[in-house]
């Protein structure tokens, strides 16, 4: 019989198993759609508990599924496989191996907390119906590894999809220890890429008049925009313009004839993402002219906005609370940063939720935000994140 304590049990006796793991995929870390090492070592563990699946899915994707004893409904649990291109600076034993590659958003938590929970399910599946779909999937901080695999068919078409819902978990090091933390609703934001080409006529310093300045003409734009979003869009609504990278020149006495500027476009509403995905390089190329020069824009569009679905989230909330109580479920805020995990909701058609694991814990040291080399969650947290997203599951799958 399925009970709460022993998912919760279960959870906390492969703990130790889980940090294996984990610490594992953080030594061996591999950028996107390069996790060939990765998806072998998954491939080998899932092959002991004779767990199907397919690989090379999107490259380097696994999908598989969990089928229990009838027909029921189904679910899809998601874990990214890739790491960052960041030199680690932690001093741990498994420090990663791979000069300038790091596990620094926690993906390694995700691979090793979604074997562990396949690992449960599958020896319980005798005891619940419907099927559990899984994808290890790649790329995420990259191009994107989710649309691909939806893309693929391997989950069905987009008419005929053959899940029912997707969950994920995502760690951080914002809440202590074990704490979940979600809402419904607005979740994660868009994100896309602006690269201005600013061109100018370059000269030589002590002649600015003789000169059309890029560099000039590229701090107007960016000094502009950050300004004119505020007037332009309702303050209400979350919105994030913010200028990542600007290269220009290559002495301190020469003005030259070009200037780059790389950006990022973060916001919650589809409408205004589409409006100022028009508007900002309009606006750009007003005040490039203003001042002789021109501006060439290339847009690189990245993830939509991700929604969480209300009745997920009441199940992530119900599961959190009957197995560890009130104090470690919090309500949360959305997020400006981007997901991919949101394209497996099949164009909005079907529910999908992520929830934050806490990892804080300041004796340990386990306190830099995610994308730091210096990102660590505490390990203990491990076992919570395992045991809520099994019994959500088996939940929605309506086997609680």
């Amino acid at each position: 019989m399925i009970t709460k304590e022993l998912i919760k049990e279960k959870a906390f006796a492969l703990k130790e198993e889980t940090i294996r793991l984990r610490r594992h995929f953080h030594e061996y870390p591999e950028l996107g759609f390069k996790e060939f090492e990765t998806s072998k070592y998954i491939a080998e563990y899932l092959d002991k508990f004779g767990i199907n699946y397919q690989k090379g899915i999107a490259k380097t994707g696994i999908v598989g599924k969990i089928e229990g004893k009838g027909p029921g409904k189904s679910i899809l649990l998601r874990a990214d496989m890739d790491a960052l291109p960041v030199k680690e600076l932690n001093d741990v034993p498994y420090k990663s191996k791979n000069e300038g590659v790091m596990h620094a958003c926690g993906h390694d938590t995700h691979i090793a907390m979604l074997l562990t929970t396949l690992r449960i399910l599958n020896e319980i599946k005798d005891e619940f119906s419907g099927t559990v779909y899984f994808v290890f999937q790649p790329a995420e901080e990259g191009p994107g590894g989710a649309r691909p695999i939806v893309e693929s068919g391997v989950l069905g078409t987009r008419e005929n999809y053959k899940i029912d819902a997707a969950l994920a978990v995502h760690v951080h090091t914002q809440k202590p220890t074990g704490v979940i933390s979600t809402l419904y609703g607005e979740f994660t934001a868009s994100s896309d890429i602006l690269r201005f080409k600013i061109m100018g006529k370059g000269g030589h310093a002590a002649a600015p008049h003789e000169t059309v300045d890029p560099i000039y003409i590229a701090a107007q734009i960016i000094t502009s925009i950050y300004g004119w979003i505020t007037r332009y869009v309702d303050p209400i609504e979350r919105v994030v313009f913010t200028v990542g990278k600007v290269v220009a020149g290559e002495r301190f006495n020469v003005i030259p004839d070009f200037a780059n500027i790389e950006a990022t476009l973060r916001t919650m509403n589809p409408e205004i993402r589409e409006d100022l995905l028009k508007k900002i390089p309009e606006v750009a190329n007003k005040i490039a002219e203003a001042f002789g020069g021109k501006v060439e824009t290339r847009i690189e569009r990245g993830y939509s906005p991700g929604v969480n679905d209300k009745e997920l989230f009441e199940l992530i909330k119900k599961s959190t609370i009957e197995l560890f109580g009130e104090k470690y479920f919090e309500l949360d805020r959305p997020s400006m940063g981007a997901e991919d995990f949101f394209e497996f909701s099949n164009n909005g058609k079907i529910p999908v939720a992520m929830f934050w694991l806490g990892g804080k814990n300041e004796q340990k040291g386990c306190t830099e935000p995610n994308h730091s080399p210096k990102f660590n969650i505490d390990e203990d947290a491990l076992p919570y994140g395992v045991a809520v997203m099994t019994y959500t599951t088996l939940k929605f799958l309506g086997n609680k």
